[in-house]
């Protein structure tokens, strides 16, 4: 936490040589795509000494700081509700979504423009929260009517997932956020992504080359 947004370069020394191809590599898979997500918030660069001559970065990795007779209290992410798990706290559903201060002021510019919004601020109704100016309905961040269109079609895009078809958008979707008939409108919006449907690969048989017509003998 200390180096994001540091001005001045921090060198890293390394003896996984694989960190380095990593930072220069133009070929990312999803997964390296989401940690390289997360590296760009840091000034830094990355280099190779070989593990016989970096005996402090051992030193400093495999050193415990446990301190004696102290108890560290673990917290459940998540907690068991019937045969199904839930988020153990309302919050926690919309963490990575709410990261998004651009999306987050979105979201909330657009509340006053939104009824149910709008009533909730008077009267908070049965499973709505409102914590720091944003409104959560059983935990998951509710998306005002006038941005629902947008917000899938964002999500859907992420470079992280890379255009996911219905079920999956619609489960990750579900998952962070609550807007009245979501997979109905999940199912429609992902459908007539232009993206996907110039992609989308051809179900049938490939087409056969033209023929030429034989050449009829009488009229």
């Amino acid at each position: 936490m200390y180096l994001e947004g540091s001005k001045y370069t921090v060198q890293v020394y390394t003896n996984h040589k694989n960190l380095v191809y990593f930072t220069t590599t133009k070929q990312l898979n999803r997964r390296q795509i989401r940690w390289s997500e997360t590296m760009a918030n840091y000034n830094f660069r990355i280099s190779y000494v070989k593990g016989s001559e970096n005996a402090r970065a051992n030193a400093l990795s495999r050193k415990p700081e446990y301190q004696e007779n102290k108890t560290y209290k673990s917290y459940a992410i998540f907690k068991k509700d019937g045969e199904s798990l839930v988020y153990n706290t309302p919050q926690l559903a919309a963490i990575h979504l709410l990261e998004d201060n651009h999306l987050k002021k979105q979201i909330q510019s657009h509340y006053n423009k939104d009824t149910t919004a709008t009533r909730i601020h008077k009267t908070i109704e049965p499973g709505f929260t409102i914590e720091n100016d944003t409104i959560y309905f059983y935990g998951k961040v509710y998306i005002p009517n006038q941005m629902i269109k947008e917000f899938i079609t964002e999500q859907h895009g992420l470079l992280a997932h890379g255009y996911q078809r219905i079920a999956r958008t619609f489960t990750r979707i579900q998952e962070i956020s609550y807007f009245p008939q979501i997979r109905t409108i999940v199912e429609k919006v992902v459908g007539n992504c232009d993206i996907c449907i110039q992609n989308k690969s051809l179900q049938h048989t490939p087409y056969n080359q033209l023929q030429t017509p034989d050449i009829p003998s009488q009229p």
